[in-house]
């Protein structure tokens, strides 16, 4: 956890210099997902998709993030985008299959 507020603060910084570096946000994003501060890692997750459409990386953990907080509707789009635009994606398949698996089972999708 120590190590995750360490590489927060340094990502944070990287944006301020460079507030369009892809990979500081999907990295930030990561380092606040294992720090449980998901909100927050969507929010850097949403802003890789937003610079960078095609990033398949940045679709997928949006998805995996929105996971976490029960929007399983909303990580089955993310995940459909990542295949789009990588096909081969293993991560991005076996999570979108994932996320097919708990649907019926789930009345309240947002």
């Amino acid at each position: 956890m120590g190590q995750s507020a360490e590489a927060i603060k340094h990502y944070e910084a990287a944006l301020l210099i460079r507030p369009t570096y892809i990979a500081a946000h999907n990295n930030l994003g990561n380092a606040l997902l294992i720090a449980g501060r998901i909100p927050e890692a969507i929010t850097q997750f949403e802003a890789v998709v937003r610079i960078k459409p095609g990033d398949a990386e940045g679709h997928n953990n949006l998805g995996a993030a929105l996971y976490r907080v029960g929007r399983i509707k909303e990580a089955v789009i993310q995940f459909e985008a990542a295949l789009r635009i990588k096909p081969d994606y293993v991560d991005a398949r076996s999570n979108l299959q994932r996320m097919l698996e708990l649907m019926p089972a789930s009345n309240d999708q947002q």
